[in-house]
């Protein structure tokens, strides 16, 4: 990942935070959160089995939309909680999810599309100033 010496990565998404001088901490502008949850969420969605469906017509363009969005939703709220909020509201809110862990799922894996393009970048030659 290349970070200009403006804070953008790419030209495109920039890493802003604030600092909180109640809490004598680093907190991540809002806005940033927002654009990380969605660069999660498309990522980890795309080229996925909602897109097999939708592609199939097994579900509409209405219904990813609104897949998508909640996914959205729920990974910038999860981050925002883990980023920003002081850490009882995070421990609160990881406490109540953990109510549904999943016992039937496989524990997660690397996922190698994921690996490749990181080991891409890490491979790239770096422009700008060091």
């Amino acid at each position: 990942m290349e970070i200009s010496g403006d804070g953008l990565i790419n030209g495109g998404f920039q890493l802003a935070f604030i600092y909180n001088h109640q809490e004598g901490a680093f907190r991540m502008n809002e806005d940033t959160v927002k654009q990380l949850a969605l660069i999660i969420a498309a990522n980890c969605l795309e080229n996925g089995i909602v897109d097999e469906l939708h592609g199939k017509g097994t579900i509409t363009d209405e219904q990813k939309q609104a897949f998508n969005k909640q996914v959205g939703d729920r990974i910038y709220t999860f981050l925002l909680y883990l980023l920003n909020k002081p850490s009882q509201q995070y421990s609160a809110l990881l406490e109540a999810l953990a109510q549904k862990y999943p016992e039937d799922w496989s524990l997660p894996e690397l996922d190698t599309h994921f690996t490749e393009i990181a080991g891409k970048a890490v491979q790239m030659p770096h422009n700008g100033p060091q």
